[in-house]
């Protein structure tokens, strides 16, 4: 039982700067939770939009929030991204082929959440699309 403690010691104290970046970053997350994703939720409430959109935003940005922290806390331990990166954008470029043919998939999520928090759009209101000499 004693050696046991010697090395979990002798590890805490060789990864001490790693152990305090992880706590400093979820008390940043929960901060985040706590603060920033009632806004996002106010913000959905007041654009007059589904509840279903509603609840989708909500999770959208926790997703995100959720991504980016587990990224930080990856780097901080030092996992080598550049397998993780290529991994990730075949999924995305293969999902955007797949779903969404020539439209960029991060270019609809933020254009969703523009469109979501700009006051004067509400439910019903038209939009129009223009690309070069052609519009919707």
């Amino acid at each position: 039982m004693n050696d046991v403690m010697s090395r979990f010691t002798d590890w805490a104290t060789f990864y001490m700067s790693n152990l305090i970046v992880t706590v400093l970053v979820l008390i940043i997350f929960m901060g985040v939770n706590r603060l920033l994703l009632p806004q996002i939720e106010k913000l959905a409430t007041s654009s007059k939009l589904s509840e279903e959109a509603r609840k989708k935003t909500y999770h959208t940005a926790r997703l995100i929030t959720g991504v980016i922290t587990i990224a930080v806390l990856l780097l901080v331990w030092g996992v080598d991204f550049s397998g993780l990166i290529v991994l990730s954008t075949s999924i995305i470029a293969l999902t955007g082929v797949a779903l969404f043919a020539s439209w960029s998939l991060l270019s609809n999520i933020t254009s969703y959440f523009v469109l979501l928090f700009q006051n004067s759009y509400t439910k019903g209101n038209f939009i129009r699309i223009i690309d070069g000499d052609n519009y919707m």
